[in-house]
């Protein structure tokens, strides 16, 4: 019975150690099969940075322009804010300013401006 008990224990060590070598691979089997996944969402990840990107860039191209046709001239809105800007530049001294307020009077062939919501001009279209 002696050699019949030690047979036993070393057939159970033999599948005890042979269960142990299998699990192991198993593991790094698993450990294989998630790091797809991590590199799969940092690539999710990064696509939409991507897209806000690119809208961010169409929003920035859009640009407004006004044109004030009258008794056959023309203005722009660029136009009349430059000369805006000289008109208060040569009478203040100052070249920067935070707001203006622009109103065009074609019949008086005028722009009247506040800047800053403090300083009254005029210029001549």
């Amino acid at each position: 019975m002696a050699n019949k008990t030690v047979k036993e224990l070393d057939t159970k060590k033999t599948t005890v150690e042979a269960v142990a070598e299998k699990a192991p691979a198993k593991a790094t089997t698993t450990k294989k099969a998630v790091a797809p996944k991590k590199e799969t969402k940092d690539a999710e990840k990064k696509a939409p940075a991507k897209k806000a990107t690119t809208t961010a860039k169409k929003t920035a191209e859009k640009k407004e322009e006004i044109f004030i046709q009258f008794a056959g001239f023309e203005f722009s809105d660029a136009e009349l804010i430059e000369k805006v800007k000289a008109n208060y530049t040569a009478e203040t001294g100052k070249k920067i300013f935070k707001n203006v307020k622009l109103y065009v009077k074609p019949e008086e062939m005028m722009v009247y401006y506040v800047v800053n919501e403090k300083y009254l001009g005029k210029v001549s279209l």
